[in-house]
């Protein structure tokens, strides 16, 4: 790209000439490039945003320094490193290569920008051994201030990208399993003790990079080894190291020995633990140890594309080992992880919580008190104790000491876990921090921490506890094991109450619902009868009960804690009702948990939901489940949420804010998400108790989508699960197929077997295929089923719903039978035999399952399909307001039933296109579902001719069908066009929805009007009449001044002025745009022009930003917020600015 380089202006020099250090030198700069405030990182700590790059200041009162000047952030993450040309004497390649590889090790996606006379050179950071071509983007582009939301957003492009933000916990993990393959998985030595070990080695590793020892200390460390890094290699040098460690700081921390040993008897006892382990291992476990230190190359001479040595842990942050320590832990104690149901949480996501809770906080928060209860290797324990570092310092001015930040840790900070490899790292994890966080930490002896964590800090609730609490009653000892943390710790003298002690209950509880063995593993033998035992996951769920009865109870709430039984035998609930007990009244709890949470609203859910809306003062909570299955939070299946509250009870109409993120891949890549506070919404439980879908529906759509779900609840007055029970009230003719699962008991069924045996139709056929079933007998050899149902359930006139539908619109969702049949656990049915009119009730169910407005009602309401399995729930489609058959018109009852014989004709199939053309088809059927005028005209015109009639395409009868079931439901254009909008932008089936994440500019076999087109044609009919009024004309259209550069500006923009009015775009504009850009995460701006010109909108470049219904939404706020824009001057005003999503101490 071409670049018009400027020199510096008088004003510039000036600047320089006051003896400006070059933190504030960029500060002044850094604007027309986009960026937000910066954090300063020449100077020495006296900032407490500069808490998280300590490792990066310098230490000494001297400013400046040769290393990174200042550092730009986003939402909590650092994107951008900063270096002044003009303030650096070494900025030669060698310089920039060793100042990308330090910044790697930080374990973050960023870039390092050199500003050079009015150019920004950029270097990704990597560990890349070659230095890459920079790129520049020059202050004099009309886009540069657009530069900082590209990264942001993920879309700033070059040929060498940076790491990615996980490439340091990925290679030390991939390190460290190296070790655990060898000596755990082989069981040549004993898990917790290769833990401690390895977690030694890194310790001494990190002291070593930190130069908190010395070469000249190495006859003190270890007299045996000839370097530092020789403290490993043998038996005898890691004795040696091992007994100083524990004689400098702590024993408590990675036990190996008999704590009580000293002085030369531990000598003595390492070095015949260290003999043993040699001889177990023929010396290879001194290799994995000496690598640590020195690196796999320097040890045996491997060619390995990353090393050990490759790491400075001078720069790793503390989260990030302790991300690894999480994993290292599940490696060693693998059958733990596996009943506890354990993800460890990532790094972003535990800052992100840490942060919000503590901006919650009310009171003086260096004194808080916090606790996470399922602490693993203490990710929030780790910075949990550096936010309580920084708010000392915001309090006090000074930077706490030695003595205050061992204050802190041992009186402030609390964890529990039932695993002992996860707390012997959590206690490592503290100890790294305490040391990172102390200003002055030579000599090594005066970093000796007082005592031991362990019982104090960190408590251990795992099978060892619950045997000491209950040495007498085996039963209540497993019953407390399986409780974990929820539990009790055995009473010993000193032990603190933790009740109400707590002003922050943080973490990531386990989730998945608790496991049972198998019945016959149970049962006990009562003379020649038996009895099935109550299994350990029954006992546990009623603890689980009680638990939540007792705290709802206390809070006089007896009428919820009446019939409150936990649902699904899943601990993160039961978590949260323990943190209420162990907050202070006030206090704030922040768990991640399950998005079943609000998602699931039917039965024990739903009273477990509205009795945690009544018990606690939700604040906030962040919809993680859109997250799923993206490197926001990696491996994560299941759809999840951010939940904030303050423990008391809720008031009248108070509200929470409610936050969706999209899934956005090129900013999920890097690990991040972005929140729009922009489209924050505050939730009241009336409106949920009203509405036990909106959570679910503002997580897919706008509220828009919320008045289209009210119109059709209320377009019949009953559901279809309510008009079923008039003529089934034992409900045998609906639900789920036959359950064979041979390895359950099984019951009789002869009609069963005599009965056909349905399976899916061909090449995605409508009609039913007789011909090609068997009888369940002869398919499965027996005529019995664990849950075979009842023989009225596979009676004609039946529907066949499958549970999950696909994500193609135009495929079967349903097969009507016209004869008995039986069908599986995969299908739903509805047997209309018994109905007061079984023909139009079948077809109309039929004609429903195939429908735009269902697919959009279910994935709207549904807990499952969109959130985590692509399956929905019965109750998600029996919740569909069901018009009566038999009140329909005659000619709405011959439409019906000729769309369902056309259905099963297959007159809706689409054709099957050779490979070139079904890229064209696709695009076809993606611009049905996005919508056009033809679409809604068609969509809603009265019923097509008679069926015999011939059909030019199958689109042509989808239109006709949905049509119909439209204006059945009263739903008009606008209501269509909702529906449409919102299935395109927020498709449940990713594949399915990729064309949302599209650029706007018309791909080259689009013909259309490009989306930006349609989009701004939208908007200047919904604002011309408030035009017409004066007489004048509106006119909407992209400014041809600003263009996209080719390192992809992540905006596009349009104008709305009067007709004919000239548009400038001066760059203060801009800048002024993506500064509230940044700081409320926004996917539209409204910039107000100078002198009255009109306005000028930023929309994110991806097509979901720019449908009609978004033209729609943009056009009521201009009419709300913005008229006056055209009329007289006006300075910029952002468009709807935003607190803090949980800085709610009045919501």
């Amino acid at each position: 790209m071409s670049q018009i380089l400027i020199t510096e202006t008088e004003s510039e020099l000036e600047h320089v000439q006051q003896n400006l250090t070059a933190s504030e030198e960029l500060s002044r700069l850094m604007p027309a490039w986009g960026c937000p405030k910066l954090i300063p990182l020449d100077e020495i700590f006296q900032k407490p945003e500069q808490v998280d790059y300590l490792d990066l200041l310098p230490r000494s009162d001297k400013k400046g320094g040769e290393g990174v000047h200042a550092v730009a952030a986003h939402q909590g993450t650092s994107l951008l490193y900063l270096v002044h040309a003009e303030h650096s004497q070494r900025l030669a390649e060698a310089d920039i290569q060793a100042l990308r590889h330090t910044l790697a090790n930080r374990s973050e996606s960023a870039w390092l920008g050199i500003v050079r006379s009015g150019t920004l050179v950029l270097y990704p950071i990597s560990f890349e051994e070659q230095l890459p071509s920079p790129k520049e983007v020059s202050q004099a582009d009309d886009e540069a201030p657009l530069f900082f939301q590209s990264l942001v957003q993920g879309t700033f492009s070059a040929e060498v990208k940076p790491q990615a933000s996980d490439h340091v916990y990925q290679e030390i993990k991939r390190l460290l399993t190296r070790t655990t393959e060898a000596f755990v998985d082989n069981d040549l030595l004993d898990p917790l003790h290769v833990l401690s070990m390895s977690g030694r080695a890194l310790f001494f590793r990190f002291l070593i990079d930190r130069k908190i020892v010395r070469p000249s200390e190495r006859a003190k460390i270890c007299p045996s080894a000839k370097d530092l890094k020789d403290a490993f290699s043998n038996p005898v040098c890691a004795a040696q190291t091992s007994a100083w460690l524990d004689e400098t700081f702590n024993g408590d921390f990675l036990p190996i020995i008999d704590d009580s040993l000293a002085g030369e008897k531990r000598l003595a006892a390492y070095k015949r633990f260290y003999k043993e382990v040699s001889l177990a291992t023929h010396g290879d476990l001194f290799e994995h140890l000496e690598a640590i230190l020195k690196g796999w190359k320097a040890v045996d001479g491997q060619q390995l594309t990353f090393d050990w040595n490759d790491l400075d842990f001078a720069h790793i942050p503390v989260g990030v080992l302790s991300e690894v320590y999480e994993h290292f832990s599940h490696r060693v104690d693998r059958q733990l992880s596996l009943d506890k149901s354990v993800h460890y949480t990532p790094r972003f996501i535990a800052s992100f919580m840490v942060d919000e809770a503590f901006t919650a906080m009310s009171g003086d928060k260096s004194q808080a008190r916090l606790l996470d209860p399922a602490s693993g290797a203490g990710i929030f324990l780790v910075l949990g104790f550096r936010r309580l570092f920084r708010e000392h310092f915001e309090v006090t001015g000074n930077r706490p000491d030695k003595d205050i930040i061992q204050e802190i840790l041992y009186k402030q900070i609390r964890g529990f876990d039932v695993s002992e490899p996860a707390l012997r790292l959590a206690a490592l994890a503290l100890y790294i921090t305490a040391i990172e966080l102390n200003a002055t930490p030579r000599p090594p002896k005066s970093l000796m921490f007082p005592r031991n964590l362990r019982g104090t800090v960190l408590h251990h609730f795992g099978e060892e506890a619950a045997a000491d609490a209950y040495p007498h009653d085996r039963d209540q000892a497993a019953l407390q094991s399986l409780l974990g943390s929820l539990g009790e710790l055995p009473r010993r003298e000193g032990l603190e109450s933790f009740d109400g002690a707590f002003d922050l209950v943080i973490g990531n509880p386990p989730w998945t619902r608790l496991r049972d063995e198998a019945p016959a593993a149970r049962k006990e033998k009562t003379g020649s009868a038996g009895r099935v035992k109550k299994s350990a996951s029954d006992s546990a769920n009623t603890a689980f009960s009680k638990i939540a009865r007792d705290e709802l109870e206390a809070r006089e709430l007896k009428h919820l804690a009446k019939d409150y039984r936990n649902p699904d035998k899943a601990p993160d609930v039961p978590f949260l009702w323990r943190a209420a007990q162990w907050a202070r009244p006030g206090g704030t709890i922040a768990y991640a948990l399950h998005a079943r949470l609000f998602l699931h609203t039917q039965g024990k859910k739903d009273i477990a939901w509205q009795a945690i809306q009544e018990a606690l003062a939700i604040t906030g909570i962040i919809n993680g489940a859109d997250l799923r299955w993206t490197k926001v939070w990696d491996g994560m299946k299941s759809p999840f949420c951010l939940f904030f509250a303050r423990n008391e009870k809720s008031m009248p109409n108070e509200g929470f804010f409610f936050a969706s993120p999209l899934a956005e891949y090129a900013i999920n890549a890097t690990s991040r998400f972005r929140i729009d506070y922009a489209a924050v919404r505050t939730i009241t439980q009336q409106e949920t108790k009203q509405r036990p879908w909106l959570l679910k529906t503002l997580s897919l759509g706008t509220t828009l989508d919320v008045e289209v779900m009210d119109r059709i609840t209320k377009a019949s007055p009953h559901t279809l699960k309510e008009y079923w029970l008039q003529f089934d009230p034992s409900g045998d003719r609906t639900g789920k197929g036959y359950d064979k699962s041979f390895g359950l008991p099984q019951k009789p069924a002869p009609f069963l077997g005599k009965l056909l045996d349905f399976e899916d139709p061909t090449n995605n056929g409508f009609s039913i295929e007789w011909d090609r079933f068997e009888t369940y007998a002869t398919r499965y050899n027996r005529s019995s089923g664990s849950f075979p149902r009842s023989e009225s359930l596979y009676q004609p006139p039946l529907v066949i719903v499958p549970q999950a539908p696909g994500d193609d619109p135009y495929s079967p969702k349903a097969w009507l039978a016209d004869r008995a049949v039986a069908f599986s656990q995969s299908y739903y049915g509805y047997a209309c035999q018994d109905s007061p009119a079984p023909q139009y009730v079948a077809a109309l169910i039929h004609v429903l399952a195939h429908s735009t407005l269902a697919r959009y009602f279910i994935i709207m309401r549904s807990a499952s399909l969109g959130s985590d399995f692509m399956r929905f729930l019965k109750d998600d489609f029996d919740a569909l307001p069901f018009p009566d058959p038999a009140k329909l018109s005659a000619a709405d009852k011959k439409a019906l039933l000729r769309f369902s014989a056309c259905l099963q004709a297959g007159e809706g199939q689409m054709p099957l296109l050779p490979p070139k053309a079904k890229k064209s088809q696709g695009a076809k059927k993606q611009a049905a579902q996005e919508g056009g005028p033809d679409l809604f005209h068609q969509a809603l015109a009265p019923p097509a001719p008679a069926p015999n009639q011939q059909r030019e395409r199958p689109l042509d009868f989808w239109h006709e069908l949905n049509g119909f079931i439209f204006r059945l439901y009263g739903l008009g254009a606008e209501d269509v066009q909702v529906i449409q909008d919102t299935l395109f932008a927020s498709a449940p089936y990713r594949r399915a929805g990729e064309a949302a994440f599209l650029p706007t500019s018309p791909l080259p076999e689009e013909t259309a009007p490009s989306t930006r087109q349609v989009f701004c044609t939208e908007l200047q009919q919904r604002l011309q009449p408030f035009f017409e009024v004066t007489g004048e004309t509106v006119d909407v259209g992209e400014p041809s001044g600003l263009r996209q550069q080719s390192w992809n500006t992540t905006w596009r923009f349009i104008a709305v002025t009067k007709c004919d009015a000239k548009i400038d775009v001066p760059a203060e504009i801009l800048q002024q745009a993506m500064a509230d850009a940044n700081q409320n995460g926004l996917s539209r701006i409204i910039v107000r022009l100078h002198h009255g010109r009109g306005l000028l909108i930023g929309i994110l470049d991806a097509r979901r930003w720019w449908t009609r219904t978004r033209a729609r939404l943009c056009a009521h706020t201009i009419t709300l917020e913005h008229l006056d824009a055209f009329d007289e001057p006006a300075p910029y005003i952002p468009d709807r600015p935003r607190r803090r999503i949980l800085d709610l101490s009045n919501p």
